[in-house]
């Protein structure tokens, strides 16, 4: 038997939009640990819920529960990976792995027999792999949607050199 989420939790009060996306979400696993204060949510949504509005979500849980820890974690079906998703997964690479930030600035990403190439424009490829950048997002789409990808960096990788005015 499912149970939706809404349902379960009947005390959260979401905005309209947070309802209308989570409405037909099923509630995957619930796991409370009270010596951590840890409070860990998985849904199986029937729709791609946006990292801004997941968050807004969980902090909507979290004034639920205190002080505790709120982890809410979408679970997707595999074919739900679309380009639509790419900036999320980028978003929560940005919030994850600070080095990230402004290397991700109008890039594109594509997706193609399981490679997920992002074209970058301000270079730092190499550093962001140094920091494990790619291999996060990665492991993101494989805890989200369940499929395994490459990520590869191409396009301007390089930073480019400033020149010092005399």
């Amino acid at each position: 038997m499912k149970t939706f989420f809404l349902d379960f939790f009947d005390e959260y009060e979401p905005d309209e939009e947070s309802a209308r996306l989570l409405k037909g979400a099923v509630l995957d696993a619930v796991e409370l640990s009270l010596r951590n204060r840890r409070v860990y949510i998985r849904i199986l949504p029937d729709k791609l819920i946006h990292k801004p509005q997941l968050e807004k979500i969980r902090s909507g849980l979290q004034e639920l529960y205190g002080d505790a820890e709120v982890i809410f974690q979408p679970k997707y079906q595999p074919e739900q990976l679309d380009s639509s998703y790419f900036p999320d997964l980028l978003y929560q690479a940005k919030r994850d792995i600070s080095i990230c930030n402004g290397f991700f600035e109008n890039c594109a990403c594509s997706l193609e027999n399981e490679t997920l190439t992002i074209s970058l424009q301000n270079g730092g490829a190499s550093l962001m792999e140094e920091y494990g950048c790619l291999k996060h997002i990665e492991k993101l789409v494989e805890e989200e949607f369940g499929r395994r990808i490459t990520a590869v960096f191409d396009g301007v990788t390089e930073l480019k050199e400033e020149v010092a005015a005399d």
